[in-house]
């Protein structure tokens, strides 16, 4: 039951976030012609055994043109730089409005978080400074 709770969490953290229509959302890259990346500083939570997690918007344009956004809640393991995506919802337009068109309440496999990246960039500002920690591949 835990485990459930802990996966519904993040997608009613997602729903009741992302209709925020850019309210509370930072830009966490620069933009680009492909997208822009943000994340919700309202939505970082310390979890216990040196872990965090915050949710992201990423606003973007499909291969016909259309404007989509996905937003992703995301697990850090901040002792050992691995990251983990727990749910995302997609719509059929930028902010995270308009319509889902798709779901996904499955975790992704722990991966290593690569240095100079949107993913360390956002490590850095859930975890704080991990440049003290090792890094160990999760088994």
């Amino acid at each position: 039951m835990k485990k459930v709770l802990f996966l519904i969490f993040p997608l009613l953290t997602l729903c009741s976030h992302a209709h925020a229509a850019k309210e509370g959302w930072i830009r966490l890259q620069a933009r680009t012609d492909d997208f822009e990346l943000y994340y919700l500083p309202l939505s970082i939570q310390k979890l216990q055994d040196g872990k965090s997690q915050a949710s992201t918007l990423m606003n973007y344009k499909d291969r016909n043109g259309n404007l989509l956004s996905i937003v992703t809640a995301r697990m850090f393991d901040c002792s050992r730089k691995l990251k983990q995506d727990l749910s995302h919802l997609q719509y059929d337009q930028h902010w995270g409005d308009g319509e889902v068109i798709n779901t996904s309440g499955k975790e992704t496999d722990w991966k290593e978080v690569p240095p100079e990246t949107n993913g360390n960039a956002l490590m850095v500002l859930v975890c704080g400074d991990t440049s003290a920690t090792s890094t160990h591949p999760h088994r």
